[in-house]
């Protein structure tokens, strides 16, 4: 009879795993830069390595944040190219602004965009998105 022992292999895998991870990202803990985070608090937006998540989210209204592995961290959207505290939230659908259509809600409620038609960037990305899909089924 053949038995296969997958728990000691899955742990080898989870160590390998780690392992390249601090050599890919090498992102210091946001608790302790000390320690290297290979994991990604959503909520908080903090980088922590296991250590600090167990010590700083074992509260019961932390414990319900979502943490992943740094490599599933989800993207953040790019600074506004004239107010780089701001990330780009919107896109503008004027036609003077085709060439550079991404603003945060400073550009879009006071600044150069007072008054234009704008959409979400989610929206924009997901209309492009729809827009390439029918071109590939054309």
């Amino acid at each position: 009879m053949f038995i296969l022992a997958i728990h000691p292999f899955r742990n080898l895998f989870i160590i390998v795993n780690f392992i390249l991870i601090l050599f890919q990202f090498g992102i210091p803990c946001d608790e302790n830069e000390l320690h290297t985070a290979i994991l990604f608090c959503v909520v908080c937006c903090t980088h922590l390595c296991v250590e600090c998540s167990e010590q700083t989210h074992s509260t019961r209204t932390l414990t319900k944040h979502k943490r992943v592995p740094i490599s599933e961290k989800p993207r953040e959207n790019p600074k506004c190219s004239f107010h780089p505290m701001h990330l780009v939230e919107f896109a503008c659908l004027e036609e003077e602004c085709k060439n550079s259509p991404l603003m945060c809600y400073i550009c879009k409620d006071y600044g150069r965009h007072v008054k234009h038609r704008v959409c979400s960037e989610r929206t924009r990305k997901r209309e492009r998105e729809r827009e390439e899909r029918e071109m590939l089924h054309l």
